[in-house]
């Protein structure tokens, strides 16, 4: 038989140490940027929530607008609004209608071209404003997050939670796993 003799008091003292000598700004910070770059492929790329499932697929009338396959496409006035207060194109008269220009200085003539594919899985990116304004921010003095630079997009990742009854925007097992990694790397690496 042996005896093993251990200084709790000793190894206490020692992490205590080393946790208060954790740069935490730089901790948080590389944590968001890892997990940032991951969740953005996740969501916007792959199409998959949290859980590692498919987000959902997109309806017939959202694929007409994502595609530009609209049921004109192919004739004079393809492309063109021919209903409702951006029409410039009546499609009964074949004659272009006046359009009132907005305060920018342009009309909405043409409908929007988002050059997007056929593919119906879900990935939350027509304009590409939300996953383009998807960022790393300052939290506090010390420590970074990862959140949107605008309120309207904040409100958009809210609602597509809601509407696709799943946490989208949340971080998944393979994330989590990177944020532990940089922790324990961090950790490692105090003297």
């Amino acid at each position: 038989m042996f005896a093993v003799n251990i200084d709790i008091e000793g190894l206490a003292q020692s992490l205590t140490s080393k946790i208060e000598d954790l740069d935490y700004g730089r901790l948080t910070r590389e944590i968001a940027f890892g997990v940032k770059d991951k969740m953005q492929k996740r969501i916007h790329v792959e199409g998959k929530n949290s859980k590692g499932q498919e987000i959902g697929k997109y309806s017939d009338g959202y694929m007409v607008v994502r595609t530009g396959n609209y049921k004109n496409k192919g004739s004079k006035n393809a492309g063109f609004y021919t209903k409702g207060k951006n029409a410039i194109y009546d499609i009964r008269s074949r004659k272009a209608v006046k359009v009132a220009k907005k305060s920018s200085g342009s009309g909405h003539s043409m409908r929007e071209v988002y050059n997007r594919n056929s593919n119906r899985k879900v990935i939350l990116s027509l304009t590409r404003e939300m996953e383009n304004d998807y960022q790393v921010v300052p939290l506090t003095a010390k420590s970074y997050g990862i959140g949107f630079g605008n309120r309207h997009n904040f409100d958009k990742m809210k609602w597509n939670n809601k509407r696709y009854g799943t946490p989208i925007f949340a971080m998944s097992e393979e994330e989590k796993k990177v944020m532990r990694d940089v922790i324990q790397r961090h950790v490692n690496s105090v003297k």
